[in-house]
């Protein structure tokens, strides 16, 4: 229960750190990068204990040419969390990413895939 807290704590100050340094950088001329780089990031979630950055690279390739693929692990463990990021070069990809594979199957269980926030 303590590991919870901790990591819920840990991810509430990344996410106020990350709202202070978008604010900078919107007023320093970067927002609009960031805001770019988000309409061609897609959220995977709901993904088994089991899967790779590889699996999702090789599935997800299919909507378009990925940047980066981010699989959130715990770092005790390097278990995934259930969830990933993947970025593709334009905001098109990551729609037809959402269209092909939101509420399919990857290892028996049913993928969520939105745009991230």
């Amino acid at each position: 229960m303590d590991q919870v807290k901790n990591e819920l704590s840990n991810l509430n100050q990344q996410l106020a750190a990350k709202d202070e340094s978008s604010s900078v950088s919107s007023s320093m001329g970067f927002g609009r990068e960031n805001r770019d780089r988000d309409l061609c990031t897609v959220k995977v979630s709901n993904l088994s204990e089991e899967v790779t950055e590889n699996d999702l690279e090789f599935l997800f390739k299919k909507a378009g040419i990925i940047r980066r693929v981010y699989l959130a692990r715990y770092p005790e463990t390097r278990v995934s969390k259930g969830f990933a990021f993947v970025t593709y070069g334009i905001p098109e990809e990551a729609q037809k990413a959402i269209q092909l594979f939101n509420g399919k199957s990857l290892d028996r269980l049913i993928m969520t895939v939105e745009p991230s926030q």
